[in-house]
Parts: structure tokens; sequence; C-alpha cells
């Protein structure tokens, strides 16, 4: 057995050894054919399409009950209460009775479509505070809201477009005080505007990050450009296939995601040039050849490169089996920018190398000066992880780190997950400025009100009474401001009394039956309230606030006098969608992040030959990623914020743990070679103080990338850096700096089983008498 193992490594070996070979042969036609590819690409594929969305939409499970009972409540009322476009009147002072008037006049003229150009606008509710209706005492009479309702047929763009021109055209900028629009439309128009103006912003530090940490690890510009040129072709040529097999699948890039690909791709790719460029230039330094010192880094960390680079194509991609579509579109997108990365990593920048030599690495490869102070360097390094990888010592890193992290991984244990809209855009923009006006004038959840259904199950009509008890029982709730239904429609009808004679005359019935049938139908078969809650409507509380009043619905019914079993209860609304989206986002995170994880550990037993390093492997990569998301929680509460977006804890999971195994391999693997001829322990002080150096210089670029992306003044965007910016420090100068290394050494020849037979010497005798013995060669 051990001999068919011994004879597939120099199987592998002497593949890898000719791929190098290959690949300095023809260096020139692989640069060559690298370049045209991607001037093929850019002239012939499509480009990104982002798939926008109004709301929720594609984030939102395509079984839905809140979007099926939006739609019964629309078909049984003839028109929503639900608006997501909406248009805010502020005056601090108070709006006049003429322009508290003109507002419910203008409802009715669009309803009647009176308005040229404004067809495609179906309806329009006005919204006063004037009544007291869901709003403080002493701001009644200062703030209308008017919710606009538009044809199916008409895209989010257009709806915005007609916003703005209602408002352009038959608003009075003095009298009727508009303050703008708001609604998960506008403010989802808002990101994707903030998105495609940071983006360039994005890429260009990206950029210069790139230059100016690999220029200064390697003290060479060259390098630095040869990293940026191999990201630049990976980048490219990612993003026209990633749009080419969109438009394939017919799915849009969410605007969301872009960022997010452009920072992974220009990190990952250059990861993985620092790597083949350090084993280059260690080679260079001892003598060899640029062809040479090429075909050996290509034979050494090629294979190393490889499986690290298809553990975390593995990894995002299993975000296809998600249920949500932004997240779908998200996994294929990560699988291929990671399979490109990888294959202009071993191919394109070794040839580089070969084709100009010792030039990449000017001015500072300067042979036995420089090799020294290299060498003085990572004997330090060595000398420290020696003091690491002591039984004693390394059983206490091991417990410790455990512990550190697992007391930052409690933390996330009271996290709140939340979704923002509005609530994510900064406070200067137009969206959320109007919302602010909406809840000064009302309470925060007017914006995106929760609509509860009624429905008689049998015959019998429902109890106006018992309907007023109901709204009554969910009003004294705790964090509900106010509840709209069957209990206000006299308050409602006045409203109509502030319009002239001649307007109240042309309506269809008198008002107070025209307001009443707008929450309860004709024969009390069913009827509706708009529950607005005291906290932003998307956020972590107000989710849990509508979690409690829909567990609590049956029963508030039966206490109101609606028999449970005669009548059926739904919600509706953003924030029933939110509460679904999240649901829908924990269940997937664990399907994922099980799957992610069983496919790590093959491909680490895999390339390993062993189950017992895998596990542990895998599980500090888990807990790094759960600790970040701690560190996310105790920062987000620092500045006040109650909840962390429910995109940060599902992307970040995925490329966490596939990271982290990423950067297993090229850990664990160095010293899995050295280990063939060395005392495992003598194999960690030799390998893993050049394998995690170089970790350290990819982890501070990858984790500067994901940085980046804090200049998007999106909340999710911020929390999603943060916690991509904590995790990979963690994993690069904690768990692979310190406690894998001490694992190893506390396992010992344990940790490859049954694969690799190793010594059971924690080290050589000849080692432990003579430290002097531990010479670099072995890096």
């Amino acid at each position: 057995m051990a001999d068919a193992r011994a004879a597939v490594e120099m199987a592998g070996r002497d593949l890898a050894r000719k791929v190098g070979d290959l690949i300095v042969r023809t260096r020139f036609l692989i640069v060559i054919a690298w370049l045209i590819l991607t001037g093929l690409a850019t002239l012939t594929l499509p480009t990104v399409r982002p798939s926008g969305g109004a709301g929720l939409r594609g984030l939102v499970p395509e079984d839905s009950v809140a979007v099926r009972t939006e739609i019964r409540d629309v078909q049984t009322f003839g028109f929503p209460l639900i608006s997501r476009t909406i248009v805010v009147q502020h005056d601090p002072a108070g709006l006049s009775a003429l322009a508290q008037s003109r507002t419910v006049l203008r409802a009715i003229n669009l309803d009647r479509g009176l308005y040229p150009g404004l067809e495609d606008i179906a309806g329009a509710l006005p919204i006063t505070n004037a009544f007291g209706l869901v709003a403080p005492s002493n701001r009644a009479g200062d703030t209308a809201l008017t919710l606009l309702f538009f044809r199916p047929d008409v895209s989010i763009g257009e709806r915005e477009q007609l916003a703005q021109r209602f408002v352009a055209e038959h608003f009075d900028p003095t009298l009727d005080a508009p303050v703008g629009i708001t609604g998960a439309v506008p403010g989802r128009l808002a990101q994707g505007r903030l998105l495609r103006q940071r983006l360039p912003l994005v890429e260009v530090l990206t950029v210069l990050l790139i230059l100016i940490i690999v220029g200064a690890h390697f003290r060479a510009p060259g390098a630095a450009l040869l990293a940026l040129t191999a990201a630049g072709i990976a980048y490219l040529l990612s993003l026209r296939l990633i749009a080419w097999a969109l438009r394939a699948a017919g799915l849009g890039l969410p605007e969301e995601l872009e960022p997010l690909i452009v920072v992974l791709l220009l990190g990952i790719v250059t990861d993985y040039s620092i790597f083949f460029l350090d084993h280059t230039r260690e080679a260079l330094r001892s003598g060899k050849s640029a062809a040479g010192a090429v075909a050996g880094a290509v034979a050494e960390i090629g294979p190393i490169v490889a499986t690290a680079g298809l553990a975390v194509a593995l990894g995002t991609s299993a975000l296809f089996v998600a249920r949500l579509d932004t997240f779908r579109a998200l996994g294929p997108g990560m699988g291929i920018t990671v399979l490109i990365g990888v294959a202009v990593s071993i191919t394109f920048v070794p040839a580089v190398i070969a084709a100009a030599g010792r030039l990449v690495f000017w001015p500072t490869l300067n042979g036995r000066l420089d090799g020294a102070a290299s060498d003085r360097r990572l004997l330090r390094r060595r000398r420290m992880m020696r003091r690491i990888t002591g039984r004693r010592a390394a059983i206490a890193i091991s417990l410790v780190g455990i512990l550190v992290l697992g007391a930052l991984t409690a933390a996330m244990l009271a996290i709140h997950l939340g979704f923002s809209i509005v609530g994510a855009l900064p406070p200067d923009s137009p969206p959320r400025l109007a919302a602010s006006a909406a809840a000064d004038g009302f309470a925060p959840g007017i914006i995106s009100p929760t609509t509860l259904l009624i429905e008689a199950r049998d015959a019998r009509p429902l109890s106006l009474a018992a309907l007023t008890r109901l709204q009554q029982a969910i009003e004294h709730r705790p964090d509900v401001a106010g509840v709209i239904g069957p209990g206000d429609f006299g308050t409602l009808a006045g409203l109509f009394a502030q319009l002239p004679p001649s307007a109240v005359s042309e309506l269809p019935e008198s008002p107070e039956r025209l307001v009443l049938r707008a929450v309860v139908t004709p024969e009390r078969s069913a009827a509706r309230m708009l529950i607005v809650l005291d906290q932003p409507p998307l956020g972590g509380p107000a989710v849990k606030t509508f979690r409690d009043l829909q567990a609590d619905a049956d029963g508030l019914a039966r206490d109101a006098g609606l028999d449970p079993g005669s009548v059926r209860i739904g919600f509706a609304g953003d924030t029933a969608l939110a509460a679904e989206t999240i649901d829908q986002t924990v269940s997937d995170l664990r399907r994922i992040v099980v799957a992610v994880g069983l496919l790590m550990l093959v491909l680490l037993a895999a390339f390993l030959r062993s189950l017992v390093a895998p596990l542990f492997l895998v599980a500090t990569s888990l807990l790094a990623f759960l600790a970040a998301l701690g560190i996310t929680a105790i920062v987000s509460r620092m500045f006040g914020v109650a909840s962390v977006s429910f995109f940060v804890p599902f992307a970040s999971a995925v490329l966490l743990i596939s990271l982290g195994s990423d950067y297993n391999i090229f850990l664990v693997g160095r010293v899995w070679r050295t280990a063939r001829t060395h005392p495992l322990t003598d194999a960690i002080v030799d390998a893993a103080p050049k394998a995690t150096s170089s970790i350290a210089v990819a982890g501070v670029t990858l984790a500067g990338s994901f940085a980046v992306l804090a200049i998007v003044p999106l909340r999710p965007m911020q929390q999603f850096a943060l916690a991509m910016v904590a995790g990979i420090l963690l994993d690069t100068f904690v768990v692979r700096a310190l406690i894998v290394p001490a694992m190893l050494a506390a396992v010992g020849p344990l940790s490859g089983w049954p694969g690799p037979v190793w010594s059971r010497r924690l080290r050589s005798p000849e080692r432990a008498a003579d430290p002097s013995l531990d010479k670099v060669e072995h890096g």
C-alpha cells in the first residue's frame, strides 16, 4: 500500500514537473494567447447586465406566503393598501387645511386618470396625520403621504420617473411642502445608483492597494505590475464570461454583487501570484536560472494553487443550490471568477516570470546579500515556530485560540438579522430624507406598513365589532405605533370633509362608504388592516415584532370574538417579506455551510490523504467565520445599529470557509511535503514560516481588497466588508499562523492518519541537540 502511494506521488510530481517545463518552453505563446483571449472576450462577449429589482424582488422565496397574501388582497378588494413608492409632504409648522385637501384631491384625480401623461399611475391613496392616526399627538397635521400604485407592466425606473413628474407638475413647493419620494422602489434604485457611482473608485483603490502591498513586499515594481496584470486579465475575462453565462440562464447580476466579485477576483489572483512570486524569488536567490526556478515553482506550487482554487470555486459554486435568485446568481459567478483566476495564476504568471527572468524582481534581487537578509528573517520566524510547536506550548495555544474564537462566536449568537433598503442609504440620500420626514410625522414603519388580511372561510359575514376589537388589541401591542382599519373609517372619512363640495359630489358614493369599502368588502367576507410599527420596518427588531404578532394572531382573533377556525389570517408587506427572506436565508445558510464544509473535508482529505487533519482544519475555518460575525455584531451595536443585514452571514460564510481551506492547503501542503523526509514537528518548523509569510502578504492584500468595499455608503456593504476583513485577518494571523501549526504539533503524526506514515519523533535528536541544523533550504 505504501509503495502504491509512493508511486502515485511520484507520478504526480513528474506530471507537475512536465507541466512546469511545458510552460517554460511555451512561455511567449502563453502570454500572447492570454492577451488575445482577453481582447476577443472584451470585443465579442456581452457586458454585465445588472438585474435591478424593486423592493425585495429577487430576494424573496418563490413560494412566499406574504406574496400570495398580497395577491389575494388585491384580488379581493380591487386595489392594494401597500405602496412601494410614496410621496412625502412635511412641514414642521403644520400643513394648512388647503394643503391637506389638495393631497386628497390629487389622489382622487389620479384615481380618475385626470392627469395627462400619468395614466400609468393606476391609483393613489392619501394619508394625513391630521386626525392623529399613527402619529404623535404633538405632530398632528404636519405630514401627508400619497401612496402611489402602478400598472404591473411599468418598470421600476419608470415608476420613479412618473412619481417625480407627478410631484414636479402638481405640487406647489411652498404650499404643499413636498419633501421627496421614498419607499422600496426609490430606495432600491438609489442603492443601484450609489453602487454604480462607487464601483470605479472601488476598482481604482483595489488596484492601488495591490500595487502598494505587493510592491512593498517584493520591493520590486515589476512583481507588483505582474500581479496586477494577471488580476486585470482575469477580471476582464471573468466579468464577460459571467455576463454570458447569466444571460444564457436568463438571470441578471444583482448590482450588490458586482463590487464583491471585483474585489474577490483582484484579491484572489493577487494571492496566487504572490505564492508563485515568493517561491520563484527564493529559487533565483539560490542561483537557479529563471527557467529552472519557474519549472520548480509550477511543480511545487502549481498543484497547491490548483487545489486551493478548486476549493474556493467549489465552495462558492455551492451557492447555486440556494433558493433565492440573488444567491443563485452569485454562486456560478464566483465559481467562474475563481477558476479563471487559477488558470491565469498557474500559466500566465509563471510564463511572464520565465520570459522576463530576474527583471521581474529588479532592483532588489541582489544575490547573496539579499538572500542572507532573507535567511535571517526566516531563521527568526523558525525560532518562534519552534517555541509554538513545543508539546506544552502547542496544546496551550490550541486551547487558548479555540477559547478566544469561541468567545467571539458567543457575541454572534445575539445577532439580529434584518433587511434594509431605505435605511441602508446614507443620511443625506433623498429617499432616506423623505422617509425620515414621514417617520417624524407618523412612525418609522409608515413607509413599509404590514397588511393584515382576514378572510371568512364560510358564508357568515365578519363582525365589525369583532374586527374593531382585534384592531384595538393589535394597537396595544409593544412596538406597534398604530393600526388603520375598520375602526377608523369614520375618522378617515373626515379627510373628504376638507374637499370642496364640487369634488365630493363627483365621488361614486358617500365618503364613509368609500372609506369602509377600502378595509371591508361589501358582503363583509374579508377585511384588512394596515399595521404600522414603531421601528424601521425591515430591521431585525421589526422582524421580531412581526414574528411575535404573527405567532399570536390566532389568539388575538379568538379573544376579539373571531373564531380562528372560521377565518383565514394572512400578512403581507415588506416586513413579512423580509421575515420570509431571512428565514429562507438561515435555512439555506445551514444547508450550504454543511455542503461547503463537507466539500472542503473531501477535498482536503484527498489532497492531504488524511482523515484527521481535515477535521480540525475545517473546524478552525468555521470558528474563524463565526468569530468574524461576532466582531461584526459587536461593532454594529457600538455604532447603534441593531441588526446585521441577512446578506452578510450568507455570503461571508461561503467565502471565509472556502478561503480558509485555500490557505489551509497552501500551509499544510507545504508541511506535508517537508514531512516526507523530516519528523512532523521539524517539518512544521521548516515549512510553516515560509508558508505563513506568503499567506500573511496574501491575506493582507485580500483583506484590504474587501475593506475597499466599505467606501460604498450602504450599510449592508459596510457590514459585509467588516465581516470579511475580520475573518481574513483572524484566519491569516491567528488561525493559520498560530492555531493550525500548534494543533498539528499537538496532534502529532496522528494528524496524517491514515495517509502518510511519518516518524513519531517530535524532533530529530540531531536538531534537538544542534538548532543550527534548521537550514533555510527546506523552505
